[in-house]
């Protein structure tokens, strides 16, 4: 009876040991207190200037990978960052870099994994890592081709339903008008789609960025037609519902930002 009191109490201890342990944090860029904020690996200064991209390879598995569609990106002293992918539109807006090492653009987010005077290497969160070398001048400058704008978004317009909606959904990409984010622009990042409470109402979850830091917040989304309206605590996103399929949805505002998302799930 003594020896199975024992093992009970060790039962017992171990698991709650075990409920003790916590989560681990997802995309956590910042912390809200400057006293508790960890120290980032590298500085801003570290990327400013023109960066183009030599060579791509997957991220699991190192193997190399042919690039069609060159990443630019030219980072300036005040937080700002041109982007452009192939022969779209270069696209113009805030950049920052994180306290983990994530750096956001005018268009993309990367997760930084090495920098060098001369090359850095970012991973672009969407399957590859991409090496950049840098330039004084890039390719598509000295030739000067003609850019090319990216698919008017308009025409993916689908029908909306709960089972696409309801999802984890990832932006992987952005792509806004040049000037129209600011340091105080909210730009989310992920949204989780928990519940449908009616055909046209539901609740989540949202991360977004404001001002090198990253805030998550509970979140309703109201459906009228195409256009959506989420809500939080003290922001407000209407934006249109261009692409909502089970993998990829993508939601913008002709004229400022759209977010392509993918399903996390």
């Amino acid at each position: 009876m003594k020896y199975a009191s024992i093992v009970v109490m060790m039962f017992f201890c171990i698991d709650t040991i075990t409920a003790q342990q916590p989560r681990l944090a997802i995309r956590n860029y910042a912390k809200s207190s400057d006293t508790t904020r960890k120290k980032a690996m590298y500085t801003m200064d570290q990327f400013i200037g023109r960066w183009q991209e030599i060579s791509r390879m997957k991220t699991g598995t190192k193997e190399k990978t042919e690039v069609t569609d060159t990443l630019y990106i030219h980072f300036y002293k005040e937080g700002t960052a041109d982007t452009k992918q192939g022969n779209s539109l270069v696209i113009t807006g805030t950049s920052e870099l994180f306290t983990d090492n994530y750096i956001t653009t005018s268009a993309n987010d990367f997760k930084v994994v090495s920098v060098s005077p001369d090359m850095i290497v970012l991973d672009d969160l969407a399957g590859y890592q991409r090496n950049m070398a840098r330039k004084n001048n890039f390719a598509y400058e000295l030739s000067k081709p003609v850019p090319v704008a990216e698919p008017d978004t308009v025409k993916m317009k689908i029908a909306i339903t709960a089972g696409s909606l309801i999802k984890d959904w990832f932006a992987y990409k952005r792509s806004a008008e040049p000037g129209f984010i600011t340091p105080e622009t909210p730009l989310i990042r992920n949204l989780r789609i928990r519940t449908s409470f009616t055909e046209y109402s539901y609740s989540g979850e949202i991360e977004f960025a404001r001002s090198g830091k990253a805030y998550v917040q509970s979140c309703t989304l109201s459906f009228n037609g195409n256009w959506v309206s989420i809500v939080t605590v003290g922001n407000t996103w209407n934006l249109e519902v261009y692409k909502a399929d089970e993998k990829e949805m993508i939601l913008g505002k002709m004229g400022e930002v759209t977010y392509y998302f993918k399903n996390g799930n």
